[in-house]
C-alpha cells in the first residue's frame, strides 16, 4: 500500500484546494438528498454507508494522508470507490482498481461583470424550481438520472439544477453547487446544442448568478476541452478508484 510522494517543493494549488473543498459539499448534497448524512474532516470527505451511484465513498482533501486513513470507516466492499484527489495514492494492493483520470478545473470570479456567456437566439437559462422542471431536468440529463437526482436537491439553499432551453425543448442542463469562495459545475449534458455551446453557457449563468464566486469541477476528454474554451484553466490532476 505505497502512497506516490506529491512533487518535492511543491505546494498545492489553493484552486485544487478550492475545488476539492468544493466536490466535497456537493457529494454531500447528495447523500443528505438520498437520507444519507457523511462525514468530513480536514484531511477528507466520507460515508460509512454505501453512496448514491456514481458518487465516491472518500473524497482526500489532503495529499499526504495514508491509506490506512483514508480507508478508515469505509465499507471497502465491492462497489467502493474513492477519489483521489490529487494523484498520489496507490490503492491497488488494497484492492482497488484506477478507474477513471480527469483534472480539476477553475475559472476566477467574474464579479459585476458576471454575464451570461454565448448566448444564442431564443435559448434562455432557467433555474429548476419544482418537480415538473426536475423531470424535465432529469430527460435532458439522461439514463439513471431518475435514480439520483432526488426532489431534496430543489430544497437545499446551496444547489442549483439549471437548464438551458429553446421554446420548450431542453438544449442542455447542469448541477450548481455553491461552497465559499466557490460555485461547482458538475453533471453538464447537452441535448440539441454541441458541448461547447452549453459549457459557455452554463458558465456564463453560473456566472451571473454568483458574480463573487470562482467557478471550480472536474473533467476529462471532450468537456475539459470544452470547459477551456470557456475560460477555465487545468489546475491539477485527479484520480478515482473503485473495488
Amino acid at each position: 500500500m505505497s502512497r506516490i510522494e506529491p512533487p518535492v517543493g511543491g505546494t498545492t494549488d489553493p484552486r485544487v484546494l478550492l475545488a476539492t473543498t468544493n466536490n466535497a459539499a456537493w457529494c454531500t448534497s447528495m447523500c443528505r438528498a438520498h437520507g444519507l448524512e457523511p462525514h468530513q474532516d480536514r484531511q477528507r470527505w466520507w460515508s460509512t454507508s454505501r453512496t448514491p451511484l456514481y458518487y465516491p465513498d472518500v473524497v482526500t482533501l489532503d495529499p499526504a494522508l495514508s491509506i490506512g486513513d483514508v480507508l478508515a470507516e469505509v465499507d471497502t466492499s465491492t462497489g467502493c470507490s474513492v477519489k483521489d484527489s490529487f494523484a498520489t495514492l496507490d490503492l491497488t494492493a488494497a484492492g482497488f482498481h484506477e478507474l477513471f483520470e480527469a483534472d480539476w478545473i477553475h475559472r476566477p470570479a467574474l464579479g459585476a461583470a458576471g454575464r451570461i456567456d454565448g448566448a444564442v437566439s431564443g435559448w434562455r437559462a432557467e433555474v429548476v424550481k419544482d418537480e415538473h422542471g426536475l423531470q424535465q431536468w432529469i430527460r435532458g440529463w439522461g439514463e439513471d438520472g431518475g435514480r439520483l437526482f432526488m426532489p431534496a436537491l430543489l430544497h437545499d439553499s446551496d444547489v442549483r439544477l439549471v437548464r438551458m432551453v429553446e421554446g420548450d425543448q431542453t438544449v442542455g442542463v447542469a448541477a450548481l453547487n455553491r461552497s465559499p469562495g466557490a460555485v461547482g459545475v458538475s453533471n453538464l449534458a447537452c441535448t440539441r446544442a454541441s458541448v461547447e455551446q452549453v459549457w459557455q453557457l452554463i458558465a456564463g449563468l453560473a456566472s451571473a448568478l454568483f458574480p463573487a464566486h470562482d467557478l471550480v469541477g472536474y473533467e476529462q476528454g471532450k468537456d475539459l476541452v470544452a470547459a477551456r474554451a470557456a475560460g477555465f484553466s487545468q489546475v491539477g490532476p485527479l484520480r478515482v478508484w473503485a473495488v
